[in-house]
């Protein structure tokens, strides 16, 4: 039996203990629907990398792309990520981002994945839905974002980057409208920018909660 869901857990090289954490936990043997990867960067610690290694050729479940990990590179992160679990998993109809401190009620998932046809529709992303977001100019602030990348002074419609589900399709139309510069803002610029101009629906679920 092929999996329908890809769970993409993004993660540092570092967080060695929240990747073992959800393999014995919510992720641990629960279905042969369900794969989990996660999704990890590289460092300039070599350790690390050599680390991240041995931990694929035990567990097969990394994903490894070619971008330093550094909070501003999250989005450029996430969209290699992206791009190359499109050509690596073809076979799943519904994909899932999360983070590695985020916990996936998996049986509730998959139940509502094979039950309920309209769960994730086509041309929507589904998770927790933020409305008119204010920009932060503060250069101080952690999610600055200057005029000269993001001009106006709420995003659009986007839903919260620690969980949000969509189709296989979906994420593919996703990336076709994918502009330069990125924003930072991995959510913002992936479920917002990205949908609002692919003409994807943002749509919020109460089974996201943060």
């Amino acid at each position: 039996l092929a999996p329908i869901l890809l769970v993409v857990v993004c993660s540092h090289p570092s967080h060695v203990h929240n990747r073992l954490t959800i393999r014995n936990t919510w992720a641990f043997n629960f279905s042969k629907q369900i794969s989990v990867v996660f999704l990890i960067g590289k460092v300039k610690d070599d350790s690390w990398n050599s680390v991240i290694r041995r931990e694929s050729l035990i567990h097969k479940d990394i994903v490894k792309v070619d971008v330093i990990e550094t909070y501003r590179n999250l989005t450029v992160k996430m969209m290699a990520g992206f791009k190359a679990i499109l050509t690596q998993f073809q076979f799943v109809k519904y994909i899932l981002k999360t983070d590695d401190d985020t916990f996936i009620n998996l049986p509730y998932l998959l139940r509502e994945l094979n039950t309920n046809i309209n769960f994730v529709p086509a041309d929507q992303v589904v998770g927790a839905l933020c409305i008119k977001s204010r920009v932060i100019r503060d250069p101080r602030d952690v999610w600055f974002v200057p005029y000269s990348i993001y001009s106006n002074s709420t995003y659009p419609p986007y839903v919260h980057g620690g969980a949000y589900l969509l189709q296989y399709s979906t994420l593919n139309k996703l990336l076709s409208y994918s502009i330069s510069p990125y924003l930072q803002l991995e959510d913002v610029y992936i479920t917002g920018i990205l949908s609002r101009d692919s003409g994807i629906i943002p749509v919020s679920h109460r089974a996201f909660s943060f």
